[in-house]
């Protein structure tokens, strides 16, 4: 009989013997037997060069909802396993029967805790296409091969983790098996599998810690003190993992909520505008507010609060020089937020905001301008680096802004992002001209 070794199932620490609670990380019943490896027997290697390695062979799911678009740029990824961890009744179950429905693509439940008229029943509330949903109790992962291949399914959830088993077992050395085994499944079937799983008194996965490294994705969905849901990604091989999106839920379901900011900055006004602040590492919005009043010439004065005062003066000269805007006949009242420490990083937001007042258009999201003008109404660059701006595209993303640069900033293009050469083109967009 092979020799047998004992290892902690928490933080794979290995023991002479058996032992109640590993001394290492202090886990209780943790300790568990496994039979001496096997000698290893050498094989040729399959090793390639860089230029041989095919990338991005990988299909993705497309997905509308700007907030998923946040966490997964070119839509959801197949070929890949994602964990969603909360508390009970946090609204996880209701987050996959969203994510279904803006996938909109062929799909299996494996279902371990509801039975299936309890989650049909939720499904149809919350609007889920009926014609290609297919529901199975089937929760014995040795059993999911068949089910895939006779599905097909794009997305394949499994509602929870802590019901699963393989084999009949349960037990913590299968649930990593059982991990490995779901994603050569996903492989396999070239499906994304989304699992739920509960967490503990901690705020912790349940279960084994380091099941989180054997999968693509992991996400918790929790509940704010205004009944608000926020997602949250801890890891994320696809995109971004340092985001937090807020959704309210319905009766219908899971509605996203994309002025996760609840202050008045975000209220849409006409004369509302930001522009970026940038301290060291840090970025952070500014608002500019204006409001225009007819005077007669005599009775005509401007009040400024945190903006200087010729240089204002400046900046209406080159607005009414290189536009069809005119603030002759209006008293001027405008507020910057706050003091910057940039000479010139407010010019574009101040103009635009004085268009937005004179048009009397708000916008249905934050508008953020980030350029300097110069006499002929040319938009200048502010010269970002590459880490500037990328703080700045996702800061936008983040708010659901829409951003206004230079086009000399050299921006990658995307539906955020707007390049502009002069105050023609930004009279266009924000008086909506523009098709």
């Amino acid at each position: 009989m092979k020799p047998t070794k004992f290892f902690c199932e928490t933080c794979s620490v290995g023991h002479a013997k058996w032992q109640g609670q590993c001394s290492a990380c202090k886990s209780w019943n943790s300790i568990e037997a496994r039979l001496e490896a096997r000698p290893l027997v050498e094989k040729e290697s399959d090793i390639l060069s860089l230029n041989q390695v095919q990338t991005d062979r990988r299909d993705y799911l497309r997905i509308d909802c700007p907030h998923m678009k946040s966490f997964f740029h070119k839509g959801v990824p197949k070929k890949s396993v994602f964990i969603l961890s909360g508390q009970p009744g946090v609204g996880k179950s209701s987050f996959v029967d969203f994510l279904a429905k803006e996938i909109g693509e062929r799909s299996l439940y494996l279902i371990g805790e509801e039975s299936k008229e309890q989650v049909a029943d939720r499904l149809k509330r919350h609007e889920v296409s009926g014609d290609i949903t297919y529901l199975s109790s089937e929760v014995d992962v040795g059993q999911l091969r068949g089910i895939l291949s006779k599905i097909r399914p794009e997305i394949c959830i499994i509602d929870s983790f802590q019901t699963l088993k393989l084999d009949g077992s349960r037990s913590r050395s299968s649930q990593t098996e059982m991990i490995s085994i779901l994603g050569d499944l996903a492989f396999e079937y070239n499906v994304v599998i989304w699992i739920v799983a509960h967490v503990n008194k901690q705020g912790n996965l349940a279960g084994l810690k380091y099941i989180e490294h054997m999968v693509d994705g992991v996400f918790t969905f929790q509940m704010e003190k205004d009944s608000t849901r926020k997602l949250i990604a801890s890891k994320n091989r696809f995109g971004r993992s340092d985001l937090k999106k807020t959704f309210s839920m319905q009766q219908s379901g899971l509605t996203p909520i994309f002025c996760e900011k609840k202050s008045e900055d975000y209220i849409a006004i006409p004369g509302r505008v930001f522009f970026p602040s940038f301290d060291r590492d840090k970025i952070e919005l500014v608002r500019i507010d204006s409001m225009l009043k007819p005077e007669n010439y005599n009775l005509q004065r401007d009040v400024l609060v945190g903006i200087d005062g010729p240089k204002f003066r400046f900046m209406v000269q080159i607005l009414s020089h290189n536009s069809s805007l005119s603030l002759k006949g209006y008293s001027t009242y405008i507020r910057v937020e706050r003091s910057v420490n940039s000479k010139s990083i407010e010019e574009l937001a101040l103009l635009g905001s004085l268009m937005s007042s004179l048009g009397k258009i708000p916008f249905d999201c934050p508008l953020i301008l980030a350029g300097a003008v110069d006499v002929s109404g040319s938009v200048l660059a502010l010269n970002l680096d590459v880490h500037q701006k990328e703080k700045l595209h996702n800061l936008c993303q983040d708010v659901n802004g829409k951003l206004v640069v230079s086009i000399d900033e050299n921006f990658a293009e995307s539906e955020n992002v707007v390049s502009v050469k002069n105050l023609e083109e930004v009279e266009a967009i924000i008086l909506k001209k523009a098709s």
